[in-house]
């Protein structure tokens, strides 16, 4: 199995890395750098924004599971900025979207904790 965690530089998403890594999944990491901690050696990282929708694209190509971690706001910056925070996190998931709906990848899964910050 080939997994792809977006925003895998996180604190839920190194977790998770290391998780799969250590059970023999093959893991592919995306997001910002800075560059990611130690905690997800033996994964392939790939660096982006999640804006950029070919990178993305490139990042969840073949894989059978993608975790989608990225949250762009918390709930104090979405309240003040609701129109940033909907280009920023809903319209790039949509994106992300008809990437597999195009076949890119297999099944995704969303987790978000913004809403218990």
């Amino acid at each position: 199995m080939k997994c792809c965690i977006l925003g895998g530089g996180g604190f839920i998403g190194t977790n998770l890395a290391r998780f799969l890594i250590d059970h023999g999944v093959a893991v592919r990491i995306f997001g910002r750098p800075p560059v990611f901690t130690d905690a997800v050696r033996g994964a392939d990282v790939h660096v982006g924004e999640f804006a950029d929708t070919d990178a993305v694209g490139r990042a969840v190509e073949g894989c059978d599971l993608v975790f989608h971690l990225i949250g762009a706001t918390n709930p104090v910056t979405a309240e003040g900025n609701k129109i940033r925070d909907l280009r920023e996190n809903v319209e790039n998931t949509l994106k992300l979207l008809d990437v597999g709906v195009r076949g890119s990848f297999g099944r995704m899964v969303f987790l978000s904790s913004g809403g218990t910050v």
